[in-house]
C-alpha cells in the first residue's frame, strides 16, 4: 500500500469517528431523531473506521 492510499484510508477513518461522535453527542441531547437510525449510523462510522484500520495494519 502506497503513501497516497495510506492518506486516503486515516481521512476517510477520521471521518468515521467524527460521525460516530457527533451522532452520539445529538443522541445525548434528545434530539429528535429516532434512536434506532442514529445507532445505525454509529455502527456504519465504526465499522469504516476498523475495517480502515485493518488496513492499514496489512503489510
Amino acid at each position: 500500500m502506497n503513501d497516497e492510499h495510506k492518506e486516503k484510508i486515516y481521512y476517510i477513518q477520521q471521518q468515521a469517528d467524527v460521525l460516530s461522535a457527533e451522532i452520539s453527542k445529538l443522541m445525548r441531547k434528545d434530539a429528535d431523531l429516532s434512536e434506532k437510525h442514529l445507532n445505525e449510523l454509529i455502527q456504519l462510522g465504526v465499522f469504516i473506521s476498523m475495517t480502515c484500520q485493518e488496513l492499514l495494519d496489512e503489510k
